[in-house]
């Protein structure tokens, strides 16, 4: 199937560190945020996922960065568009709540080390933190 798969993605900073997720299955953080649906604004998208990963309400959203991505996963390319918004959020207090993630808050150490992806946005990271 060959589509462009458009992505909005949260960066979310709490006392210095950036909010990442990762799936407990793989071996790579990234952004919390996922895929816009059709008929949704990046903003509205964006909004969405980030409740249904954390149950966060997020505001102030400012974009920063846009990134396109090919990559290879179980034998299918994926060409993707991330949209990287910088983002508030309304409480401090973080859960997940979709079962297959976990998340870090990362500080410019860990993101140093960590494997990030794309591998691009690492270096977005490492400026605002």
């Amino acid at each position: 199937m060959n589509k462009i798969e458009i992505i909005v993605r949260a960066m979310i900073k709490i006392d210095k560190k950036i909010l990442l997720c990762k799936n407990k299955n793989k071996d790579y953080y990234f952004l919390p945020g996922g895929h816009v649906e059709y008929g949704e604004t990046l903003e509205e998208a964006l909004k969405r996922e980030v409740y249904e990963e954390f149950g966060l309400k997020i505001k102030n959203l400012k974009l920063i960065f846009v990134q396109e991505n090919f990559f290879e996963q179980k034998n299918i390319l994926h060409h993707e568009i991330n949209f990287i918004f910088e983002a508030k959020i309304t409480k401090k207090k973080i859960k997940i709540k979709e079962k297959h993630l976990e998340f870090i808050l990362a500080s410019k150490k860990d993101i140093r080390k960590l494997k990030i992806l794309p591998e691009s946005i690492k270096k977005i990271l490492l400026k605002y933190v």
